[in-house]
């Protein structure tokens, strides 16, 4: 795997333009939140790169930026163990994928460290299992060499959030599916692949709205969290000041 990242020019335009907290100057501070669980090198490397970041129990994942972006940190090693030897995968990483806005699985090593492990190997179980993640249940799954390289992209993708550059809704065909997934993907925690599944399920938006939140769990991607936190959002009245010009 080349390397696609160049540590020191991302660490020398941080220092250049004094940047030591990871955002904008005279910005709001964004951290990101890192599981108490969760122990390796990352947190040295945000330190060197001046990314802030803060220790919490999180429900889901290893690393949380503003709820916006969730990443599960896992080894080559540690994915392939889960998908082959125990059912933490089948178990584990769908429900991750239901339960946060925009679920990210971040590999770190390459596939054929596997055989420095006596483990024998097989690439269609692993790739297999990766495919299905993207594609059932809308994972971003990210491949990297070690974890520095890992922190370098973390921190970038912080930056992006931390100005603004956060990719919401996408351009949907211009027909009654469509037009109805995109209305749905403007609600927090639903992607265009639930939308879909929503419309599938329901057949129409009023059913949806109208829908307790045992219902919403019956919808494919959507767990408790995410169901009451959609039930919240359909039900909380709106305040005066929430309206902005």
């Amino acid at each position: 795997m080349s390397t696609i990242f160049k540590y020191i020019e991302v660490y020398l335009k941080r220092e250049e333009n004094g940047d030591k907290n990871g955002s904008k100057k005279g910005g709001a501070k964004m951290v990101v939140i890192i599981d108490t669980r969760e122990h390796c090198d990352v947190e040295k490397f945000l330190d060197m790169l001046h990314v802030p970041y803060e220790k919490k129990a999180l429900p889901y994942g290893d690393y949380d930026i503003e709820g916006i972006l969730t990443v599960e940190r896992k080894t080559v090693n540690d994915l392939y163990m889960s998908i082959v030897y125990d059912n933490r995968f089948a178990e584990q990483l769908p429900q991750f994928a239901k339960e946060v806005e925009r679920p990210v699985i971040a590999v770190i090593g390459h596939p054929d460290e596997l055989s420095k492990h006596n483990i024998q190997y097989n690439p269609n179980v692993l790739y297999g299992a990766v495919a299905s993640l993207i594609v059932r249940h809308g994972v971003e799954v990210w491949w990297l060499d070690d974890d520095w390289q890992f922190a370098n992209l973390l921190a970038l993708v912080h930056d992006k959030i931390q100005q603004g550059k956060v990719c919401s809704r996408k351009n949907y065909r211009r027909d009654p599916l469509g037009m109805r997934m995109y209305f749905l993907s403007g609600i927090r925690g639903i992607t265009p692949p639930i939308a879909y599944q929503i419309l599938m399920w329901f057949k129409s938006i009023r059913n949806f709205v109208n829908a307790p939140s045992e219902e919403l769990q019956k919808v494919p991607g959507i767990g408790p969290i995410k169901a009451i936190q959609i039930r919240e959002f359909l039900d909380k009245p709106i305040e005066i000041e929430e309206v902005k010009e």
